[in-house]
Order: structure tokens, then C-alpha cells, then sequence
């Protein structure tokens, strides 16, 4: 065993490896357990991850974190890092929940004295590149080697596919974890596997049902007692909040986790909540949560991931789907099967929702370490295996008049490098250039419908250059779905010019940041 598979999730994280028989194999946590919540508590130079850091939420909801990974994707959360603990900024709260895995995995496998560095990622399949390389940044603030990023459905299906791939088949994966949802469409066969295409959702998850449920009890509390209580929404309007008010809002959400998996795990489809507010010195009477009523509340979420997934398989080309993967802990809540039973006329399956991806990872970094080795699959024995993925997003750049030129659209297999001629429109020492990503499918769109990618940069040319002189364009998507963008010129000119995407660290940046974290002690 030489490297490990992270499923890096919203709210729980799991750690695997392929063992000496070729299995893979969930690591416990020090604590015992197989999944550790992704939740951080800083006591001025020390870090609390997992369940205890979890407890802290209602006590210290200032110094507790969790959800971390929805601020993977938002630029803001890079750009005012006073949101959180010691101006930390997401990818080095990541790191630290990252430290904690790598470092239980270590001692589950006795290996303290020389412990395993090498680790695939995973990252939802609807993760932009800015964040698929922020994450990888986590990783190596970690200290560790960062084999690959790779998407959390390919490496459920991976895993999956170990005792189903024997015969050709398109699976569709369907990950809806705590915090994020994604959709591909991959074909198997035997030891390949290769992603036809993937859409998704990296702000709607399990946490979604929560704040429903959390609203519904906090509802009822204030028809009660004729109070005006409001949950809030977002972060920043946490961080504003009162004291009391961010009492209440954790303890409302670790109750409304209660009761989601309660009625989960009830044959009968009821359970009830008498919830107490501490801080206003009253309780909820006795108030009984069916599984129905549950259902009714939250039913606009799971029809955006209905949504999301027809749009998926359209995306995907219209492929025949032979069977739908159910994956993340979130796919647990009996109306998630029992509507894409309702919605699709194929084979609907649950399969280790909470291990999978992890297992699938753990799969990849084997192969990744050994690359002679075969894997075994069920039925098959020891098989050379092969993992091809898609790029999630279009990506392309500004021309005139307000348009976008794309030159790698979604869908297309990684890696994969693409390049074009441009020409300056005037006389100039430099020309400003934008990169912007999207979901189009056209090579060129108003920039209204993209997003820039980083800010705005230049191609510095040395010298006055006239109207029309060529410049190239390359862009290229490695395997783990990061963009890198060059420019050059063929008749000789000098050009200097880089992307710069927020909350992606220069290799300065990189070393203070680390120095920085290596002096905040895992508890």
C-alpha cells in the first residue's frame, strides 16, 4: 500500500486504500468511526477537526466552521478572509481537515513513523477549474503529494464498476452529498471506464434539507411563543449575527440533522422534536415530523436535481442509461430513490453512498503508484484498468465587441489542449485579455453568459506592434480539469502573460501559508 483516496467532502470525509489483496478498504478515524465530519474549531494556535470540533458548533459557532467546501467555488470568500478563524482562507481550513484524515489513516495503518504522502482528491464534477486547483493547493499545504484530482462520481463509478463492469453499460452516478450534487453519465466496460458527460450543482446538498427542516421547527417555535426568530442565510449574515442568534441557528441545525436521519432510518416515517432554545428559555412542545410532511417541504430540491440530471444525460448526447448509481450520504432519504424510480424508467441502485467515493479514489491512487499492476474485478480477476474524464465547463476568451471565443467546451475528455490565432485590433504595446468560463455549447457567446475566470490580464508584447499582428492562444485542461493559459507569438515577439485567479497561491504565497499552518497544531 503506497497512497490514499480522500473523499474531501461538504460535510463528512472518508479516507481508503487498496489493500495487499487488491480491495479497497475505508480507514477508521483515531476515533473509530469510518467517516469524520469536515468541521474545524480554532483555539488560538490549535485545531480541532471532526466530531468533537462538531460539538463546538453551538458553544463557539465564531470559532467553528463547517460547509467549508461551498466556499471552494466563491471568490469573496478568498478576497475577505476575515470571514473566518485567524484570516484563514478555505483552502487552508481545507488543509487542516486534510492534515486530521491523512494523519488517522497513518496511525490506522501503523504507519506513523513513515507515514503515507501520496493522495488522490476527489472534488464535486461540477467544481470549476479555479476550484479543482484551489483544492489541490489544500492538499499540498497539507504536506501532502497530490497525485490527482479527480471527480467524485468517475470514482464512484470506479468503484462500482470493481463488481459490475463486466459487461458494457452506461451508468449514470448520482452524488448528492452534504453540500454539493453532481450528475455523470459514464461507460463501462470491463476496466475502462470513460465519463460521457457530467452537470451538476456544487451549492445544493443534504444541508439544503436541513435548513428546511431547521425552518419548519424554527416555525412552529415562533408560532408558539408569538417570537420573530430568523435563521440566516449565509455566512456573512451569520457572522453579523447575534450571539444568541448563532446558538439557536446551530442547534436548530443539528436537530433538523437529527430528525432527517431519523425518518430515514423509521420504518414507520415519523419521529418528533421538542426542541429547546436555551438562550430564550423555552421549548417546543412535543411536535411530531412525518416522513410526508418532510417530503412536501423539501420536494423544489430534489426536483432541481431531477432537473439537473435530465439536462445531464441531454448534455451527455441522449446515451441510453442502463442503470443509476445512487452515491453520497445525502441519496440515503427514501424520496430520493423513490422519485428517480418515478422519473426514469431504468435500474435504480444504492451503492456504499458513503464509501464509494473514497473507495473509487483509493482505486486511482493505486494505479497510480503502480502502474503495471492490474485490479481485481469481480467475476474478471486482475484487469488492467483506464479512467477518462471530462472537462465540466466551457472555457474561452474575450474578443471584441463583448464576445466570448470558446476553445474547450464541456464534455470534452482530458486531458486536452486547444489552441487559436487572435490578431491585435490597433497599434499597441499590449492587449488586455479575459478568460471566462461556461456551460455553452456555441464557439461564440455574449460574455453576459460566462463568467471571467481571474481578473483581467495582459499580453505584453516588449515593442509597438501594428494592427493585425498574430498572436496564439493555447489552452490547455490537464487531468485533473485545471486550466493553464499561454500565449506566444510566431514572428518573435516577446509575451508575457498569466491568469491571475483569486485564492490561487504564487509559490511565496504557498510557503508563508504553510509555515503559517504548520504552526497550528491538530488537536
Amino acid at each position: 500500500m503506497s497512497a490514499l483516496g480522500i473523499d474531501l467532502g461538504t460535510t463528512y470525509s472518508c479516507v481508503a486504500y487498496v489493500d495487499e489483496f487488491g480491495r479497497p478498504q475505508v480507514l477508521p478515524n483515531i476515533e473509530g468511526d469510518s467517516t469524520t465530519p469536515s468541521v474545524v474549531f480554532f483555539d488560538d494556535s490549535e485545531a480541532i477537526v471532526g466530531q468533537q470540533a462538531k460539538n463546538m458548533r453551538v458553544a463557539e459557532p465564531d470559532q467553528t466552521i463547517d460547509l467549508i467546501k461551498r466556499h471552494m467555488t466563491l471568490d469573496a470568500s478568498f478576497e475577505k478572509k476575515n470571514n473566518f478563524p485567524l484570516n484563514l482562507d478555505p483552502s487552508e481550513i481545507s488543509a487542516k481537515i486534510l492534515e486530521k484524515l491523512v494523519a488517522d489513516a497513518n496511525a490506522a495503518l501503523e504507519r506513523e513513523d513513515n507515514p503515507v504522502r501520496d493522495v488522490v482528491i476527489t472534488v464535486p464534477a461540477y467544481f470549476s477549474s479555479t476550484a479543482k486547483a484551489r483544492t489541490r493547493q489544500a492538499g499540498e499545504l497539507a504536506g501532502l503529494n497530490v497525485l490527482q484530482i479527480i471527480n467524485e462520481p468517475t470514482a464512484a463509478a470506479l468503484s462500482y464498476g470493481l463488481n459490475n463492469a463486466q459487461e458494457a453499460q452506461n451508468i449514470l452516478v448520482y452524488d448528492l452529498g452534504g453540500g454539493t450534487f453532481d450528475v455523470t453519465i459514464l461507460e463501462v466496460c470491463r476496466g475502462d471506464f470513460r465519463a460521457l458527460g457530467t452537470k451538476g450543482d456544487p451549492l445544493l446538498g443534504g444541508a439544503d434539507w436541513d435548513m428546511r427542516l431547521a425552518k419548519q421547527i424554527l416555525d412552529k417555535y415562533n408560532r408558539q411563543y408569538n417570537t420573530k426568530f430568523v435563521l440566516p442565510e449565509t455566512r456573512e449574515e451569520l457572522l453579523k449575527a447575534s450571539p444568541e442568534t448563532k446558538k439557536m441557528y446551530y442547534s436548530l441545525m443539528h436537530e433538523a440533522e437529527r430528525i432527517k436521519k431519523a425518518l430515514t432510518a423509521s420504518r414507520r416515517g415519523t419521529t418528533s422534536t421538542a426542541w429547546l432554545f436555551e438562550d430564550d428559555g423555552h421549548s417546543l412542545a412535543r411536535t411530531e415530523i412525518t416522513r410526508e410532511m418532510f417530503d412536501s417541504i423539501t420536494t423544489d430540491l430534489l426536483s432541481r436535481t431531477i432537473s439537473i440530471t435530465r439536462a445531464a444525460i441531454a448534455k451527455a448526447g441522449n446515451p441510453r442509461i442502463n442503470t443509476i448509481v445512487m452515491v453520497g450520504g445525502s441519496t440515503f432519504m427514501p424520496q430520493v430513490a423513490d422519485r428517480l424510480k418515478k422519473e426514469f424508467a431504468v435500474r435504480v441502485v444504492s451503492y456504499e453512498p458513503a464509501f464509494a467515493v473514497a473507495k473509487g479514489a483509493a482505486v486511482l491512487a493505486h494505479l497510480l503508484t503502480n502502474p503495471d499492476k492490474k485490479i481485481n474485478i469481480k467475476n474478471m480477476g486482475p484487469t488492467k484498468v483506464s479512467v477518462q474524464d471530462v472537462c465540466s465547463k466551457t472555457y474561452g476568451i474575450e474578443v471584441r465587441n463583448n464576445r466570448v471565443l470558446n476553445l474547450i467546451y464541456a464534455n470534452t475528455p482530458l486531458p486536452t489542449t486547444v489552441s487559436d490565432n487572435l490578431q491585435t485590433a490597433n497599434e499597441t504595446t499590449f492587449v488586455d485579455l479575459q478568460v471566462y468560463e461556461s456551460d455553452s455549447t456555441a464557439q461564440t457567446i455574449l460574455r453576459d453568459f460566462a463568467e471571467p475566470v481571474g481578473k483581467l490580464g495582459k499580453l505584453c508584447f516588449g515593442k509597438s506592434v501594428p494592427q493585425g499582428y498574430p498572436v496564439r492562444i493555447c489552452f490547455t485542461i490537464d487531468k485533473n480539469g485545471i486550466l493553464t493559459v499561454t500565449a506566444w507569438s510566431e514572428e518573435g515577439a516577446s509575451i508575457e502573460f498569466k491568469v491571475h485567479i483569486t485564492g490561487i497561491k504564487s509559490e511565496d504565497e504557498m510557503r508563508r501559508a504553510k509555515n503559517f499552518l504548520d504552526n497550528i497544531k491538530i488537536n
